[in-house]
C-alpha cells in the first residue's frame, strides 16, 4: 500500500549537558526527522553544537511540509557545582587492608581532603576525609564526610544448619554467615559451608586481620535412630450430633501418619473410634503412639450428690457437692456449679446437662432441721461508717449497733463494735452477731467505702508564644473527672486572650476529690525577642559566609526573605547589610530588627605572573624567588607569599631569598585576607665549582600557642600566649611571628613587642640565640558561637628552617567535641501522603548524632505531637509505631499525646561514639476541622534524664557547622494543602509586587496588589485594608502616591479615595458597604512614585486587613506573594536595581480579567534591551505560549495559550506558571527563569 504523506511530525530533541561553565559547548540532536532539521537559531543538520545560553528547538522540513516546532531544550550558564557525593567500600580497616573512597555527581575534577585527585581514591590510614568538585564555573563546598576507622577484633559468624539428625549415609551442610574474613570451623575446615556426615558439636570462627572472633553458637548433630512415637492429644473426647474434634501430634520431625490412614500433625474427625498415629522419617518408623478413644456421646447420666451435713441449725449452712458429670451442673431451684450452699432445710437434686442432653435428677438429699440447736435469737446487726468517699488511703471507723447479746464479726477478721480500716480501693463491709457456735445472726447491711485516687492532669500548652490580640489554647489530659483550671474555667481545655504573661494551673475533681495542682504552664506574652546575628564579615570574592541567628522562640526572617536560624549567602557587591527578625510561629507578631551585619566583599588579588623555571646563578647554590616574579602587587597593602604547595594553608617559605631545588608557588594576599590564584615556579640547582651558599646556616625555631581558658563565653574576653623558641644550635635572624585572628574573635589589647593591624598580630624580632625564647600576648574578646581556632605561625628567618613541623601552633576554645557527652537532634517531616478525604500521613524521621567523644548511655527523645498539630487538627493513631536504629529501644506506648510522649526506653537506649541514629514513623492526621495549613514541631533530647537538645530543622543537627549543636532549633514545618473549613469569621491578606519601573535616575514607579480574601465561615462587613508606607519609605527615601487606589471587577470592597499611605492609610472605607462574602477574594491597586536617592533598598512592607463577621473583628497581616496564607505573615521586599545599564522588570503575577488593571503579563525593558527568546509552561513542564512577535515586551501575554491544548477565550486556568525568558542587555546575554501567578 502506497499513501500521501501528510505534513512531518516535530522531532525531538535533545542535549548532553543543560548548563555551562566557561568556554564549554553543548551538543544538540535531534531524532525522528526524514528530512532536513532546521534549529531556531537557524543551524541546519541532526546535530549542532552551541556554546551560549537560551532556549533552543528544530523543525523537520520534507517534500510535504513543515512540522510545527519540537520540544524546547533550555541551556543554562552553570553557577558553581554543587558537593559530590562520597562513599567507601569498608568504612574499617585492619592490619594493611586499605579502603577505596568514590565521589559521584562531578562533571569536573574531584579533589580529596588529602591532596588527592580523580573520582576514586585508595586509602590505608584511618580518617575522615571530604571531596570538592572543581569546574570551569568554580569550586563546591566539601562533600559529605567519610570515615575510616581502624577495626577490632570480627564478630563470631552466625552458624545454621539443614538438618540437625543424620539416619544413614544422610549428610548436613552447615552454613556461616556475616564473616567478612575467614570462617575456620570445629577439626581446623575453613570456608563459608561445611558438610558432615558424624554427629557432634560444631561450631565456628572468623578471622581477618583485626584478629580472631569468639567461638559461634554451637551447633549439635545427632545420628537419628528409629524415630520416637509422637504424643498424640484430642479437644474433646466425646461428640454429641455434629461436633468434631481436633487430635493434634507433636513431637515427630517426619510425616505424622494417623490410624484412619490420614497424614499431618493434626487432623478433624466427626467418628467415634479408636485413633493413634506413628511418625515415618528416612531412619525408619515409630512405634504407634498411644490411643485416644472417642466416643458418641449420648445423654448424659445422672451425677451423684453428696453433703457435708444433712442436718442443720438455724444459723448454720450445708455443702453439696456433684461429680460424674461431662457437662454442666443444674441444682434445684435453677443454680449451677458443682458446689451449693444451702441454709434452708429441704430436698436438693441435681441435673448433668451437656450438648448430648439432660440427664435425669441426681439421688437427692434431705436437709433437715436440728433439734437440739436451742433458741438463737441473735440480731443482724446495723453496721455505719464515719466516711463513706475518701480521696486517697486513711483511716475509716466502721461501728456495729445492735449486738447487745452477742460479739460482732466484721467481714474482714475483726471483731469489736467498732473498728477501724483503711482501705486502699474501694471496699465493701459486713459484719454478724454471734452469740455462740450455734447461734450467730444473718448478714448485717453492706456499707461501701468509695477510695478515689485522682491523678495529676498533663498540662501542654499548643504555642510557645503568644501575641497581643491572639489567643492561645491549653489542653489537659489524664483527668478521669472535672479540670478546674486557675482561672476558674472548667473543661479539658482553656482558650483565652491573655494581655500579660500568666503563669497558668489546673487540677483535676472527681466528686469531692481533687488532685494536687500541676506545675505552672507560663506562656510568654509580647513580640518575641529581637534576635541576635553573627558572621565573618570580611570574605573574599566568591567566598561564602554563614550568617547565624541566636536568640529567637519562634521563626527567623531575613531581610532576603529566607527563613530558618542560619543563612548562608554569597555577597557579590563590596557591601551587603543583612538582618533578621524573629516571627511568632503563629505568624501574627513579630520582633523588631536584630543588630544588622554590613558582609563586606574584599578586593580580588590577581594571580602574580611569573617565570616558571628559575635557576641559580654561580657561583651561588641557591635562587632566589622574588626574581620570578615579573608585575608588581595589584592591591593596596597587599603582599605576597610563597608556600610549599598549591595551598595557603601549606608552610610558609621563610626565606625565599635561599631556597634549593623543588616547586614553589607564590600568592598575593591582600589587606583584608583575601588571597589570589598561585602561580608556580620551579626551581633548578645547577652544580657550581666551588660555588657558595647564602644562608647556609640551619636554624630550627619552635612556636607554641597556650590560651587562658578552654572554654569562653560570648562578650567574655580570652587571652592567648605567643612564644617562639629557638631550639637550634644557632642564633637566628630577621624572625617574625604573625598570627591572624578569626572572626569570631575581637581584637582588645597586644602586650608591648606586639602589633596588631588588618586582623593580623606581629611578632618581629631582629636576632634569637640559640636556647633562648621570646613570647608575647594579646587579648580578645569571643564575638561569635562554636568552635574558635587561632594558628600563630612562622612568616619570616634570614636562614633556612628546615624543620616546618613546629612553625606552626594552633589552639582551639570552646570546642564541643572534647565534650565526653554531646548529641545532635535534628528532624525532617516528609511529603504529606493522602489517605482519604482530608486525612494524611505524615512521615518523619529525627536523627540523634553522637558529636562528643564517648559512647551515651540514657537517651530519650520526647515529641509533643498533640502540640504539633493544634488548629483543630486532630491525630488518629492510637500509638505511634516507631523504627528505630540499633542502639535505640523504642517504647511501645508512645502516642505523642499527654503522658506518653518518650519515645525511647532510655535505660535501654544508647548512641555509640560518632554514630547517628535515625527514629523513623508516621502520624495520621485528620485535617477536616483544621483551621490553619502549617504547622511546626520540636523535638527535645535528654541523657540521663537532664535536658541537652532541642531539635532543629534537617538533616543536620549543627547546620552552621560550629561545632556545637546546641546554638540550633530550628522548628521543623510541616505544610499540608487541604481546603480549610473554616467555623469561625476570619480574613487573609497577601501583598505584591506587580510592575516596578524606572522613571529616571532618581525615581521609580512601584505597583503593589493586596489581594484580600474571606477566610471564615460567615460574611465579612466593614472590610478595610490599610498600608503606611511612610514606615515602608522611611528616613532620606520620599514617596508620592501616583493616582487612586483601584480594585478589581465586580468588587464588593468600598475605595478611599484620601489614602495616601501616610495621614490616611486606610485603602478602603470601612462602612457596612465594604463587604466580602465567604471564599470571596478582590484586589487593591495603588501605586507610587519612589525616589530612592540612591537607596536601592530592601524596602519591606506590611499590609492589614480587618473586618467584622459575626460580630467579632477578625484581622490579618499580609504575606508576601499572591497566594493568600492566613496567619503566615512575611515582608513584602522591594530592592531597587541601581545599576548604570538599566533594569528589565519581570512581573511576580498578573489578573487578566478585563477591568483595565493589570490585565497583561508585561516584560519591562530599557532602552537598547532586546528580549531574544520568551515562553511560558505550565506546572507540568508543558509549553503553553511562545513568544513569536515580541508580544512579551510589547502589549503583553493576555493569558491565552498558542500552544498545545487550548482554551478558548476565556484563557488558561488561575495557577502557578513557569517563564523562561532570554534577553540582551549591555553587550551581554542573560537568561532568566522564573515564576508568575495567573489570578483572575
Amino acid at each position: 500500500i502506497i499513501t500521501t504523506g501528510g505534513t512531518p511530525s516535530a522531532p525531538t530533541i535533545a542535549s548532553n549537558k543543560t548548563s555551562l561553565c566557561g568556554n564549554e559547548t553543548a551538543t544538540l540532536t535531534a531524532t525522528g526527522c526524514g528530512g532536513t532539521v532546521k534549529w531556531s537559531n537557524n543551524a541546519t543538520g541532526t546535530s549542532i553544537t552551541v556554546g551560549t545560553a537560551g532556549t533552543y528547538t528544530a523543525i523537520c522540513t520534507t517534500a510535504c511540509g513543515t512540522s510545527g516546532a519540537s520540544n524546547a531544550v533550555i541551556i543554562t550558564t552553570g553557577g558553581t557545582p554543587s558537593a559530590p557525593v562520597i562513599s567507601t567500600n569498608k568504612p574499617s580497616l585492619c592490619g594493611n587492608e586499605t579502603s577505596e573512597i568514590t565521589a559521584t555527581g562531578c562533571g569536573g575534577t574531584i579533589t580529596w581532603s588529602n591532596g588527592s585527585t580523580g573520582t576514586s581514591i585508595t586509602v590505608g590510614t584511618a580518617g575522615t576525609y571530604t571531596a570538592t568538585c572543581t569546574t570551569a564555573c568554580g569550586t563546591s563546598g566539601a562533600s559529605n564526610a567519610v570515615i575510616i576507622t581502624t577495626g577490632g577484633n570480627p564478630a563470631p559468624p552466625t552458624v545454621a544448619s539443614d538438618k540437625l539428625s543424620l539416619c544413614g549415609n544422610e549428610t548436613a551442610t552447615l552454613t556461616a554467615t556475616g564473616c567478612s574474613g575467614t570462617v575456620t570451623w570445629t577439626g581446623g575446615n575453613t570456608g563459608t559451608s561445611l558438610t558432615v556426615n558424624a554427629a557432634g558439636t560444631y561450631t565456628a570462627t572468623c578471622t581477618n586481620l583485626c584478629g580472631v572472633s569468639t567461638a559461634s553458637t554451637p551447633i549439635i548433630i545427632t545420628t537419628g535412630g528409629t524415630p520416637s512415637s509422637p504424643t498424640i492429644a484430642s479437644n474433646k473426647t466425646s461428640l454429641c450430633g455434629n461436633e468434631t474434634a481436633t487430635l493434634t501430634a507433636t513431637g515427630c520431625g517426619g510425616t505424622v501418619k494417623w490410624s484412619n490412614n490420614a497424614t499431618g500433625t493434626s487432623i478433624t474427625v466427626g467418628t467415634a473410634g479408636t485413633y493413634s498415629a506413628i511418625c515415618i522419617t528416612a531412619c525408619g518408623t515409630s512405634g504407634s503412639s498411644i490411643v485416644i478413644t472417642i466416643t458418641q456421646g449420648t445423654t448424659p447420666t445422672a451425677p451423684i450428690i453428696a453433703a457435708n451435713k444433712t442436718s442443720i441449725c438455724p444459723s448454720e449452712t450445708a455443702i453439696l457437692t456433684a461429680s460424674a458429670c461431662n457437662g454442666t451442673i443444674v441444682w434445684t431451684g435453677g443454680s449451677t456449679g458443682t458446689m451449693l450452699t444451702v441454709s434452708t432445710a429441704g430436698t436438693y437434686a441435681a441435673t448433668c446437662m451437656n450438648g448430648c442432653g439432660t440427664s435425669g435428677a441426681s439421688n437427692s438429699i434431705v436437709i433437715t432441721p436440728k433439734n437440739d440447736c436451742g433458741t438463737c435469737n441473735a440480731v443482724a446487726p446495723v453496721i455505719s461508717a464515719n466516711k463513706t468517699s475518701i480521696c486517697k488511703p486513711e483511716n475509716v471507723t466502721l461501728t456495729a449497733t445492735g449486738c447487745s447479746t452477742g460479739v460482732v464479726i466484721w467481714s474482714t477478721g475483726q471483731t469489736g463494735s467498732s473498728i477501724t480500716v483503711k482501705p486502699t480501693a474501694t471496699s465493701i463491709y459486713t459484719a454478724v452477731c454471734k452469740e455462740s457456735n450455734l447461734c450467730s445472726s444473718s448478714l448485717s447491711n453492706a456499707v461501701q467505702v468509695k477510695v478515689t485516687n485522682v491523678t495529676l492532669p498533663s498540662l501542654v500548652c499548643l504555642t510557645d508564644f503568644v501575641c497581643d490580640g491572639e489567643s492561645v489554647t491549653i489542653k489537659a489530659s489524664g483527668c478521669e473527672g472535672i479540670v478546674v483550671w486557675s482561672t476558674g474555667a472548667t473543661g479539658e481545655t482553656l482558650t483565652l486572650v491573655p494581655d500579660s504573661t500568666v503563669k497558668y494551673t489546673a487540677k483535676c475533681k472527681v466528686g469531692e476529690c481533687e488532685s494536687g495542682v500541676t506545675e505552672p504552664v507560663m506562656i510568654p506574652f509580647g513580640s518575641p525577642n529581637k534576635p541576635f546575628i553573627h558572621c565573618k564579615k570580611q570574605i573574599c570574592p566568591g567566598e561564602s559566609t554563614v550568617i547565624t541567628a541566636t536568640g529567637c522562640t519562634g521563626l527567623i526572617v531575613w531581610s532576603t526573605g529566607a527563613t530558618g536560624a542560619v543563612l548562608t549567602v554569597t555577597p557579590t557587591q563590596e557591601f551587603t547589610t543583612y538582618w533578621a527578625k524573629c516571627k511568632s510561629l503563629s505568624g501574627k507578631c513579630e520582633s523588631p530588627r536584630s543588630n544588622e551585619v554590613i558582609v563586606t566583599v574584599g578586593k580580588a588579588a590577581t594571580a602574580p605572573t611569573v617565570i616558571a623555571e628559575i635557576k641559580n646563578v654561580c657561583p651561588f647554590n641557591t635562587a632566589d624567588l622574588n626574581t620570578a616574579i615579573l608585575t608588581d602587587i595589584t592591591t593596596v597593602g597587599g603582599q605576597f607569599e610563597f608556600h610549599a604547595t598549591n595551598s595557603t594553608s601549606s608552610p610558609l617559605i621563610t626565606n625565599p631569598g635561599a631556597v634549593g631545588a623543588g616547586t614553589y608557588y607564590v600568592f598575593e594576599r591582600t589587606s583584608a585576607g583575601c588571597y589570589s590564584a598561585g602561580s608556580i615556579i620551579k626551581v633548578a640547582i645547577d652544580t657550581c665549582d666551588g660555588g657558595v651558599t647564602p644562608g647556609t646556616t640551619i636554624v630550627d625555631l619552635a612556636v607554641k600557642k597556650t590560651a587562658s581558658a578552654n572554654k569562653v563565653a560570648m562578650d567574655q574576653e580570652v587571652e592567648y600566649r605567643v612564644s617562639v623558641k629557638n631550639v637550634g644550635t644557632k642564633k637566628a635572624t630577621g624572625i617574625e611571628v604573625r598570627d591572624i585572628l578569626p572572626y569570631k574573635l575581637s581584637f582588645v589589647s597586644a602586650s608591648s613587642n606586639a602589633t596588631y593591624a588588618n586582623g593580623i598580630v606581629n611578632l618581629k624580632l631582629d636576632s634569637l640565640s640559640a636556647g633562648d625564647s621570646v613570647a608575647f600576648t594579646y587579648k580578645t574578646k569571643v564575638v561569635a558561637g562554636g568552635k574558635i581556632v587561632n594558628k600563630a605561625e612562622l612568616s619570616k628567618v634570614n636562614e633556612i628552617d628546615n624543620t616546618p613541623g613546629n612553625n606552626v601552633s594552633e589552639y582551639t576554645i570552646n570546642d564541643p567535641g572534647k565534650e565526653e557527652t554531646l548529641l545532635g537532634l535534628s528532624k525532617v517531616s516528609g511529603e504529606p501522603l493522602l489517605v482519604s478525604g482530608k486525612t494524611y500521613t505524615i512521615p518523619f524521621t529525627i536523627y540523634v548524632k553522637n558529636m562528643g567523644n564517648a559512647d551515651v548511655t540514657g537517651v530519650q527523645v520526647v515529641d509533643d505531637l498533640e502540640k504539633a498539630f493544634g488548629s483543630g487538627a486532630k491525630i488518629l493513631n492510637d500509638t505511634v509505631k516507631i523504627v528505630a536504629d540499633s542502639g535505640l529501644v523504642v517504647n511501645p506506648n508512645f502516642t505523642g499525646r499527654g503522658l506518653n510522649k518518650n519515645m525511647l526506653i532510655d535505660s535501654l537506649s544508647s548512641v555509640k561514639k560518632g554514630k547517628t541514629s535515625a527514629l523513623k514513623f508516621n502520624v495520621k492526621v485528620d485535617f477536616s476541622n483544621a483551621t490553619a495549613g502549617m504547622f511546626y514541631n520540636k523535638a527535645e533530647l535528654s541523657v540521663d534524664g537532664q535536658p541537652k537538645e532541642e531539635s532543629t530543622d534537617g538533616v543536620n543537627p549543627d547546620p552552621d557547622n560550629d561545632g556545637d549543636p546546641t546554638n540550633n532549633n530550628d522548628p521543623t514545618p510541616i505544610e499540608v494543602e487541604v481546603d480549610i473549613n473554616p467555623t469561625e469569621p476570619a480574613i487573609g491578606i497577601a501583598l505584591a509586587i506587580v510592575d516596578s519601573t524606572k522613571l529616571d535616575e532618581t525615581s521609580y514607579s512601584v505597583t503593589y496588589l493586596a489581594l484580600v480574601k474571606n477566610v471564615g465561615s460567615s460574611k465579612l462587613t466593614n472590610v478595610q485594608v490599610s498600608d503606611s508606607l511612610n514606615k515602608t519609605f522611611a528616613d532620606s527615601v520620599s514617596y508620592v502616591m501616583v493616582g487612586k487606589p483601584t480594585v478589581g471587577l465586580n468588587s464588593t470592597l468600598k475605595l478611599n479615595p484620601n489614602f495616601d499611605g501616610k495621614e490616611d492609610a486606610n485603602l478602603l472605607i470601612a462602612d457596612t458597604t465594604s463587604q466580602l462574602a465567604v471564599s470571596k477574594m478582590d484586589s487593591i491597586f495603588y501605586t507610587v512614585k519612589v525616589f530612592h536617592n540612591g537607596h536601592e533598598g530592601p524596602y519591606e512592607s506590611y499590609a492589614h486587613a480587618k473586618a467584622i463577621g459575626d460580630g467579632k473583628l477578625v484581622t490579618d497581616k499580609s504575606n508576601s506573594g499572591m497566594e493568600v496564607k492566613p496567619n503566615q505573615a512575611s515582608p513584602t521586599l522591594l530592592r531597587l536595581p541601581l545599576d548604570a545599564g538599566g533594569v528589565v522588570v519581570i512581573p511576580e503575577g498578573f489578573s487578566p480579567n478585563e477591568d483595565g488593571v493589570n490585565d497583561y503579563f508585561k516584560v519591562t525593558i530599557p532602552e537598547g534591551a532586546k528580549i531574544t527568546s520568551g515562553s511560558i509552561f505550565n506546572r507540568w513542564g508543558h509549553l503553553v505560549f511562545k513568544d513569536k512577535d515580541n508580544t512579551l515586551a510589547g502589549k503583553g501575554w493576555d493569558g491565552a495559550s498558542n500552544q498545545g491544548i487550548r482554551f478558548g477565550s476565556e484563557g488558561l486556568p488561575d495557577g502557578t506558571y513557569f517563564y523562561a525568558i532570554d534577553y540582551e542587555l549591555g553587550g551581554k546575554k542573560v537568561h532568566k527563569v522564573g515564576y508568575i501567578t495567573l489570578a483572575r
